[in-house]
């Protein structure tokens, strides 16, 4: 397994990330586990869990989106935080293959939610 990495100290995204609390099960080559979500985007999610899984270790997601649209996708650990005072501990997760359905409900679902972030001009 290789270190972790800290979350990032600057956050460079592609999508707009919104708040999402559901329950996700993830599978590896060799476990099964489950987390909750903290939040989502068009381009990955973050998962809080205790589990410690490697950067760049590939999983399989499943969730069930507040709207009801079931998620499957294929992804690779990005970057993992540990446990703090001020977080829980878990892994960013980013997409790396997602049903054409798949990524239009959770387009759907980002653009019916206010982002986690405001833009500052």
């Amino acid at each position: 397994m290789s270190k972790p990495s800290a979350a990032p100290q600057q956050e460079i995204r592609n999508h707009r990330r919104v708040p999402l609390e559901v329950e996700v099960s993830m599978s590896s080559e060799s476990q099964f586990f489950a987390g909750i979500t903290g939040n989502i985007s068009e381009g990955g999610l973050f998962v809080c869990t205790y589990q410690r899984l490697a950067i760049d270790q590939r999983v399989e997601i499943n969730l069930v989106l507040e709207s009801g649209d079931s998620i499957s996708a294929q992804g690779r650990v990005r970057w993992v935080r540990e446990a703090s005072d001020h977080a829980c501990p878990g892994i960013g997760i980013e997409f790396d293959e997602i049903d054409p359905g798949a990524l239009s409900a959770i387009d759907r679902f980002c653009s019916a939610r206010p982002p986690m972030y405001m833009e500052l001009d």
